[in-house]
C-alpha cells in the first residue's frame, strides 16, 4: 500500500501531461494484476491511496487535472480482468 502511494506521487511529480500520469498509474495496476493481485484488491488499494493525489507536493502542473487522473485510473481498474 505504501509503495502504491509512492508510485502515485512519482507519477504526478514526474509528469507534465495528464496522459503520462494516467498511463504510468495504469501500468502500475497492470503489474499488480500480473502479480496475481485480484481486481477488487487493486481497486481497494487505489481507493485508499487516492488521498495521496491531493497531498503530493509540487504537483502544480497537474493540479487542475487530478480529478481526471483519479477518474481515469478508477475506470481502468474496473475494466481489468478478474
Amino acid at each position: 500500500m505504501a509503495a502504491f502511494k509512492t508510485l502515485m506521487a512519482y507519477a504526478i511529480l514526474g509528469s507534465t501531461q495528464v496522459e503520462d500520469s494516467i498511463e504510468y498509474l495504469c501500468k502500475v495496476c497492470d503489474v499488480l494484476r500480473d502479480n496475481c493481485y485480484p481486481r477488487d484488491v487493486i481497486a481497494r488499494m487505489w481507493d485508499q491511496a487516492q488521498s495521496q493525489l491531493y497531498s503530493t507536493p509540487c504537483r502544480k502542473t497537474l493540479s487542475a487535472q487530478l480529478p481526471e487522473v483519479a477518474q481515469a485510473v478508477q475506470a481502468y481498474i474496473v475494466t481489468m480482468d478478474f
